[in-house]
């Protein structure tokens, strides 16, 4: 069971203005899972946000490899040296 501050009804209540066209596309969308507007609107942001922290992390985890690679590059360029040090 919820608790009083998540029961639904002791939420305020957010007025909210949408186009025409895109209130009908919720409520069709709503009415297709079987959830009320207020909960189709609120799982779409929900997965909105999931996708956002989702994309953060995927660039956060392509930055790191960027990193590596450079680090990478300048491990061979040492490494280079070195080989071409003892063939002179």
């Amino acid at each position: 069971m919820k608790s009083d501050e998540t029961k639904v009804a002791n939420i305020t209540p957010f007025g909210l203005r949408l186009q025409p066209e895109l209130k009908r596309r919720v409520e069709e969308a709503a009415k297709a899972s079987g959830n009320s507007l207020n909960m189709e609107i609120a799982a779409r942001l929900e997965a909105s946000f999931a996708a956002d922290d989702a994309r953060h992390g995927l660039e956060d985890q392509v930055k790191e490899l960027a990193e590596a690679v450079e680090d990478l590059r300048g491990q061979l360029k040492s490494l280079r040296n070195l080989i071409n040090a003892h063939l002179d």
